[in-house]
């Protein structure tokens, strides 16, 4: 009342929607009594069989699902933008990725998260992107308990250290042509897989990275299944620049989506 602030207020509803949403979840399930078929939220309550450990107490298991649903929206949402950006660059690419879902899965199969193996360039083309693209350019924090050092640069105990995953994965001493948009990089052998890290590793690595690989694969795969990605008019292409933030987000760009069918 005394400093009014509208923008917090609507931040403050929006955060009571969310929690109300995800607590009403939590009581589904609790009510339910046999193991959901969503197997994440049953993992995270200590309710599947096949997972070690005791449940997350009640907090816990509230930010846990917090995370998982912020994280496998607004980032992989700014990570698909970047894939239709990129693909609207390459237009005969966007031909071969639709030649092989046709063709692996025929005018009426979707593809699914465990296709990786059968659609390797819509794999590597979402791969791609998370590479020149990572969701959040920067990883957690972390505190160097000890003297150390990390490539020759010495790092003093308490150190803050803050992980540049966009740098690392357009470092050139690993990729070739690092800035370009090449899916084919990793379709042939020795691709450096291991110099992947869009989304951390170690133990603090994203939670829901697992969730966000899975939406891309199948998400970019439906849209290339069904429409031809074209600009607004012909050679009005997205700005492919980023811009500094928390989540890498695209330029905002206009597309036309045509629709088409299978030969």
């Amino acid at each position: 009342q005394v400093l009014p602030n509208p923008g917090l207020r609507e931040l403050l509803r929006l955060v009571e929607l969310r929690d109300a949403f995800v607590e009403a979840q939590i009581r589904r399930h609790e009510e339910c009594p046999s193991p959901p078929g969503d197997t994440v939220l049953a993992a995270l309550q200590g309710r599947d069989p096949g997972v070690q450990g005791g449940p997350l107490s009640p907090p816990r298991l509230h930010m846990a699902l917090v995370d998982l649903f912020i994280g496998g929206t607004e980032t992989t949402a700014a990570a698909l933008a970047w894939a239709v950006a990129f693909l609207l660059h390459r237009p005969e690419l966007q031909e071969r990725l639709r030649a092989e879902l046709w063709r692996e899965l025929g005018p009426t199969g979707t593809p699914q998260a465990g296709d990786t193996g059968r659609l390797p360039l819509l794999h590597a083309t979402v791969t791609e992107t998370l590479r020149l693209r990572p969701p959040a350019p920067l990883a957690l924090p972390h505190c160097a308990r000890r003297h150390t050092s990390v490539g020759g640069i010495p790092v003093p105990a308490g150190s803050i250290l803050i992980p540049n995953l966009l740098a690392a994965q357009q470092d050139p001493d690993t990729w070739h042509h690092p800035e370009a948009f090449l899916p084919e990089r990793f379709l042939v052998p020795g691709a450096p897989w291991r110099a992947l890290v869009p989304f951390g590793c170690g133990a603090r690595s994203c939670l829901g990275e697992g969730l966000a690989r899975a939406e891309l694969f199948v998400f970019l795969g439906r849209i290339l299944q069904e429409f031809r990605l074209e600009p607004p008019a012909p050679g009005v292409l997205p700005c492919l620049e980023v811009s500094a933030g928390t989540v890498l987000r695209c330029p905002p760009f206009r597309v036309r989506m045509v629709p088409c069918q299978p030969p």
